[in-house]
Order: structure tokens, then sequence, then C-alpha cells
């Protein structure tokens, strides 16, 4: 699978023009100066033309004024239900009167007029109080238009006239998929015109949205509904025909989802297109698209983060040979990297070499190849120089990890957002070592909120390995002289695995010191268990899945254990 990521502006904003008036006991009466407040909300430039996510059906505005720093509204001072405003051309204007000399927070909400005039249970309820958007995506269908909104929290502080544009921002990803066959003369022989499309795939359900926090990760289903007409898939129009779209909740920053879209026609389900891990981010669009109605295993991901400028694409990571000074190669970009693991594991193990990194480096959850295989180990040091590895993704069966097998050092590094998935012998960092490397080691690294699962094998009809899974390394065997896993740091991470885990080392017989554990979950999941759980139960550690003697002052907090699946 290729994968694409875009690059540029918000979707949608909004300059909102402040007026109203307030006389409340919350606020002094004693004003003294201008006080007046004009906000104005528009849309930029350049969103003109009709387009999913274009913003226009997002017309009707809500808000509510705060005094700096409290979650409650100042009384009167709240505009919605029959008196929200109406943004005519994307735009809305409204005026306050407020004291000088305060600092106030106004939070705005933009939704459709059919979502803010629904009866019963409404798509979105923005509890004032408390800041909370609570979505219900009970009976939702999929590709409607209208679920598109915006909020903001913005903050002034009154000293006179105060004249302001704000910006209004969806709190969703946008998630598109197109196909190039659907107007194939053997498609509509085979299935017809009249396609529905259904997907699901996890999101939230609730959004803080005086800090921007999202809470409650569930499952759900976009009910079937006809496929989008009249609009444009975003990439190459000419080429690939509009199948479904739909606006999840997500966190600010990148994080993934697994998508299992469906089409249908009159007779059933056609075809079913599974795409693990995809890459979401709020107010970006994702873009999957390829041959989907005739193949279920070929296509491209694409993450649009604006919808009026040209694509930045990145079809994969591209190797691109970095700078070496001396023995040493300087890393500053994911695509270096990607050099260095083609190196490695084309055979070349650059021994005698040093990897520098040199800059802070975000993989964006493309897909990462491990540097070294069972073949090839890397024989070169890494040099983290205190920089940091966000949202690593990995999916691999064996040797799994930043580095999946080296002699070597790798130290000084931190590692945000990174998740792992493997069979054997699996980490953040390192997978796997050889017995008899006193060159070996890991050292000064820290891992933020890893995920780590590692799953049994199905091999000549039975399940073998699912083992040896740690944050920080999959494997570490006797490897003599000075060799060590030490002084590393793992917080608020998963390890799952069947058997040989820990939330530092999976499996390790040589020193592992000075390391510090805190809030981590151990997950031993019995479902394809090949030993018997009493033997199994035992291969777990909150530091060293395996009760090494070498394995000393270490500091493991809130590290618990649970067992599934037996």
């Amino acid at each position: 699978m290729k994968k694409t990521r875009l690059f540029g502006l918000p979707l949608m904003a909004a300059t909102l023009i402040g007026a109203a008036s307030c006389s409340n006991e919350e606020i002094p009466q004693t004003v003294t100066g201008d006080g007046n407040v004009t906000l104005t909300a528009t849309l930029p430039d350049g969103m003109l033309t009709r387009a999913f996510g274009d913003g226009n059906t997002a017309t009707r505005l809500s808000y509510a004024v705060y005094n700096a720093g409290s979650t409650t509204p100042i009384a009167g001072m709240t505009v919605d239900g029959d008196n929200a405003l109406t943004m005519a051309g994307r735009t809305a204007t409204v005026n306050l009167k407020l004291v000088t000399g305060r600092s106030y927070d106004i939070i705005f909400w933009a939704e459709s007029e059919s979502v803010h005039n629904a009866t019963g249970t409404k798509p979105y309820t923005v509890t004032w109080d408390g800041q909370i958007l609570d979505v219900n995506y009970n009976e939702i269908l999929s590709n409607d238009e209208n679920r598109d909104a915006f909020f903001v929290k913005h903050t002034i502080e009154v000293n006179g006239p105060v004249s302001e544009e704000v910006v209004l921002r969806r709190p969703f990803a946008q998630v598109n998929f197109g196909s190039d066959d659907l107007n194939e003369s053997a498609v509509t022989d085979a299935f017809g015109t009249d396609l529905k499309t259904s997907l699901k795939t996890q999101t939230y359900t609730q959004l803080n949205l005086g800090n921007g926090e999202v809470a409650n990760q569930v499952e759900i289903t976009y009910e079937a509904d006809g496929l989008p007409q009249g609009e444009n898939f975003p990439y190459e129009p000419e080429t690939y025909g509009y199948l479904s779209m739909n606006y999840l909740l997500v966190p600010a920053s990148r994080s993934i989802v697994d998508l299992e879209l469906a089409v249908s026609n009159a007779a059933g389900v056609i075809n079913t297109v599974n795409v693990s891990a995809a890459p979401v981010q709020r107010n970006f669009r994702t873009n999957i698209y390829g041959s989907l109605l005739t193949s279920a295993a070929d296509f491209n991901v694409r993450i649009d983060p604006i919808f009026d400028q040209p694509d930045i694409n990145v079809e994969e990571i591209k190797p691109v040979e970095p700078e070496i000074d001396g023995n040493t190669y300087s890393i500053t970009s994911a695509e270096e990297l990607a050099w260095i693991a083609k190196t490695v594991n084309e055979g070349n193990n650059l021994n005698g070499k040093t990897i520098s990194i040199d800059a802070d480096i975000d993989f964006g959850y493309m897909p990462w190849t491990p540097i070294g295989t069972a073949k090839t180990a890397l024989s070169a040091d890494i040099e983290g120089n205190g920089h940091t590895i966000s949202n690593m993704y990995i999916e691999h069966d064996e040797c799994v990890g930043f580095v999946g097998y080296t002699w070597r050092k790798v130290k000084d590094l931190t590692f945000l957002n990174p998740i792992v998935k493997g069979h054997h012998w699996v980490g953040v960092v390192v997978g796997l070592t050889q017995d008899g490397c006193p060159q070996f080691g890991i050292e000064n690294i820290t891992v933020e909120n890893a995920t780590v699962t590692v799953t049994p094998w199905l091999k000549d009809g039975s399940y073998d390995d699912g083992d040896k899974a740690g944050v920080i390394m999959g494997y570490f065997p006797a490897a003599g002289g000075d060799a060590a896993i030490r002084n590393c740091t793992v917080r608020n991470s998963t390890v799952t695995a069947f058997r040989d885990l820990g939330s530092i080392v999976g499996y390790g017989t040589y020193t592992v010191t000075g390391n510090t554990a805190e809030n981590v979950q151990l997950i031993q999941d019995m479902t394809n268990g090949y030993y018997p759980p009493i033997l199994v139960q035992k291969r777990w550690g909150e530091i060293n899945g395996y009760k090494s003697s070498m394995t000393t002052d270490n500091t493991a907090i809130n590290v618990t254990h649970t067992i599934t699946g037996n």
C-alpha cells in the first residue's frame, strides 16, 4: 500500500464581529474607556467553488462569552438555539460591549441549518456550561455534508475598542474514497449504477471546546447511502469517481484509524476495502483511491490539509542519501533514515560508521521499514543527540523496531507516539541483538505513548512465536562485556503479547539497569495459545519479561499486568 501525505492550510475560517450588550452582576458597571469589541468571522479567499468541505453548509453560528479561564458563561451572554446568528456568505457579525481592563474567552460554534434545527436527539449538542460538545452517531448516514461544523476558542483582552479576525476550524477529519473503475463497462454491467457505500471506523464522541481535547473513542458504522452526487473527488477527479465522504471527530495531532468501506448494490455487498492504520488529522482531508470496485488490496492514501491550494505529494518515504563527514552520516529527515535502512537491509551493514540524528523527525505514520533484518545486522552506532522521532508506524514480522537487528549502540533519543506491530522480537527502539556483542547498548532513550502489539504466527497450521516484546527492546540475549539497556524511560504505554513481555525488554538475559517504567499496561493475549497458560503466565515482568539476575536497580511505577483470551 502506498501512502501519500499532503500539507497546507485549514479548510474553513470564520471571522466574527461581536455585538451584543451586557449588563450583568458578574461585570462591574464602572467602565472607563470604550469597551466595544468587534470580531469578524469569514472564510479565506480561494474556497469559492462547490465542494465537500467548502463550509457553505455551516450557516448557523452560536457563541458564549466567559471571563478568561472560566468554564461558566457570563449570564445573558450565550447566543444559541433560535437566537443563533445566520452566517451569510460564510460571514457573521456580532457586537459585544465588554469591560475595559478585563480578559474574556469566547467560544464559537458553527453548524448546518438542518443539524441546528434537528428535533429529538441532535447530531451535535453543545453544553456551554463546561464547554463540552457531544456528538451523536446513531443512525448516521454516509456522505452527509450537513455534518460539517467548525469551532474556535478566542481570547481577548479589552483595553479600549477591539476589532479582530477570528478563524473557525473544523474538529473533524474528512475521509474520502474514490475509484477509477466506477464507470467501467464491465463494472456497470456486473453491478449496475445504483451503488451505496457504508464505512466502519473509530471516532470520538466528545470534544472539549475549551482545550480542544477529544474523549470516548468508539467504533461506529456510517450506514449505507447513495454515492456523492454533484461532487468531484478531491484527487485527480478526471480519473477517480467519488464513492464515500465522511467526517470523523479526531484529535488535533496526527493519529490513525482502521477503515472498512463496503460497497453494495440491491443484491448486497459487492466489495469491501480494508485500510489498516489510515492517518487522520483534525481539519485535514484523507483520500483513499484506487480500483476499489475490482480490487480490495491495491490503493493509495493521501492526506490533504487544505482544500484550496496545491497538494504536496509524498507517496512513500523515498530514500535520500545523507551527507557523510568522515565516518559519520548526518541525518535530518525521514528520507535519509530510509536510505540507511535500505542500504543495511540490502547487505551493507555500515560497519565502523556513526549515524548522527541531527534534527527532530516526524514519520507522520508513514510505514517504517526497520533498519536491519534477521540476515543483516546494523553495525553502526546511532547517536540521537537528544532529538525526537515522532509518529512511527511499523507492521513487520520479526526483528521489529526502529532498528530491527543491530550489534551496536543506540542512545540519546526520544520516541513519541510510536505504534509497533509484529510477531517475534519486537520493541520500539530495537528488536534483536546477537549473543556475544559487547559493543551493543541502548542508553538514555525515552519512549512515550507507545503501543506495542505482538501476535502469534500461524505457521504450518499451528501458532508459534507471539513473544519477546518490550517497549525499548524485544530480545536482549547474553551479549557480554559492557552491553546493557541503561537509563531508559518508558511512559504511558501498552504492550500486548502472548508471552515474554515487559515494560523495558521482553526477554533479557544481560544487563538491564537504571531504567524507569511509568504507567505501562502489560497485556497477555492467550487467544491463540500454544503453551499451557500456567507456564506462560510466568513469562512477564514489570521491567523484564524474563526473570534475570542481571536486571537490577530499575523503577516501575503503576505497571499493570492482565491476561485475556484464556
